[in-house]
């Protein structure tokens, strides 16, 4: 009877000095939209956009239903557009969200923007603000399935990192102790080597399970083990959701990360509604149209007499109807106008209602002015210079310069292959 006793005291004993054991949870993680609402559409898959990632956050919170949402934050700086995208936060249940550098210079519009989406904000230090209440320091998240996590984001240190670290430190120590959060998680806007300094300065009990790591890039990059914390870094514009699921195992607490892109596919009707109708409400009015032929340069019928064959191919090739492809899709605004107008790019007006309404030979030509009062004089052509105005990595994923220049340098010789090249392909 006596060793029935001592066996059943040990066992009891091991079970006491077990961790408690919970249901694995899951955190869904977006983040930096950085005024992104969605993707140009001309250039091919470019990543992002309001309306596919909520799809996706919808696949994932039916996936693992209660799942929380973390925002790391990062919402942009065209305070307009912080209504909308707030609103499709909120729609896509991120339970709270961060604050970058550019959401605290935009307080004055961020903080009633979130108020009305029902978003709780959070940032340490508090920014120095014109217009209080400032965020709070820090929130948490819980108890689901069993854990409470508490939430600190850091960006813009008054005093650099080392006056955050003792901030930080007495933060995180009261998530723990005050508040009983089984983890915590720190939103970081200071970049890499910014943030493991700042984690090198606390005390290693006190450091954050997980640090969410705002990205430059706008791809995933794999997550990692350092200091006593996973990192995740977090795509730029939008363009990626982080499944993070936390276990409870014999030794502590496991962590295991699965990071997708959004990328074309499905997209939520509600939320791409909303942008169309922010879209349409941009172009009423937004820039003046300016009579036909009104580039302050030589408009392309007047190259007609002496380069007929080049004008009537040009007229036909895809750049020549840059403006019809963006008044096809709706979305003519100013901001994609500037690469599919000359007009708006040289005199920051709406292209004209008829005529040639496009990229001009004045985009990739200039002197023609010269040109047409002394034929001897050649007009300079553009090179690579030139055609990235437009062609960035952000608008043509596929841009191939040699392959693109010698297409448009084909139409100019009266040759058209309208399928290769595309405004922005």
């Amino acid at each position: 009877m006596k060793r029935l006793l001592l066996l059943l005291a040990l066992v009891l004993t091991t079970v006491a000095a077990d961790p408690p054991r919970r249901e694995p949870l899951t955190l869904l993680v977006v983040g930096q939209t950085m005024d992104y609402l969605e993707p140009c559409g001309c250039g091919g898959q470019v990543a992002g956009g309001l309306a596919r990632r909520a799809a996706l956050l919808d696949e994932l919170r039916r996936e693992f239903p209660g799942a929380p949402v973390i925002d790391l934050g990062g919402q942009g700086f065209l305070t307009e557009r912080l209504p909308l995208i707030l609103r499709a936060a909120a729609y896509s249940g991120v339970a709270l969200a961060g604050c970058a550098a550019d959401d605290l210079a935009a307080w004055e519009h961020l903080a009633p923007a979130a108020a009305a989406a029902g978003m709780p904000l959070t940032s340490l230090p508090p920014p120095r603000l014109a217009a209080p209440p400032a965020p709070p320091r820090s929130l948490v998240i819980g108890p689901q399935r069993g854990w409470r996590i508490g939430v600190v984001a850091v960006s813009l240190p008054e005093g650099g990192v080392t006056a955050l670290a003792p901030r930080l430190a007495a933060e995180l120590t009261q998530l723990r102790q005050q508040r009983h959060c089984d983890l915590t998680v720190l939103l970081s806007h200071l970049g890499y080597g910014d943030t493991e300094r700042l984690l090198e300065r606390l005390p290693a009990a006190q450091r954050p399970r997980l640090v969410l790591l705002a990205s430059a890039y706008g791809d995933t990059l794999p997550y990692f083990e350092e200091l006593g914390a996973t990192w995740v870094p977090v795509a730029a514009k939008g363009r990626s959701v982080s499944r993070i699921t936390f276990a409870s195992t014999p030794r502590g607490v496991s962590l295991s990360c699965e990071q997708r892109m959004v990328l074309a596919g499905v997209s939520d009707a509600a939320v791409a509604s909303w942008v169309d109708a922010f879209v349409a409400a941009q172009r009423a009015g937004q820039v003046q149209q300016v009579a036909a032929g009104s580039t302050g340069q030589p408009a392309v019928s007047t190259c007609g007499p002496c380069h007929a064959a080049a004008v009537t191919a040009w007229r036909a090739h895809p750049h020549g109807h840059a403006v019809e492809t963006l008044e096809q899709a709706g979305r003519d605004v100013a901001a994609c106008l500037v690469c599919h107008a000359e007009q708006t790019r040289r005199l920051g007006l709406r292209p004209p209602a008829t005529g040639d309404r496009g990229v001009e030979c004045a985009t990739c030509h200039e002197g023609l002015a010269a040109h047409l009062a002394d034929p001897q004089t050649r007009p300079t052509t553009g090179g690579r210079e030139a055609c990235e105005r437009c062609h960035t990595s952000e608008n043509s994923p596929r841009w191939d310069l040699p392959k693109y220049l010698a297409n448009v340098r084909g139409a100019c010789a009266g040759t058209v292959q309208p399928r290769l090249a595309a405004p922005g392909g």
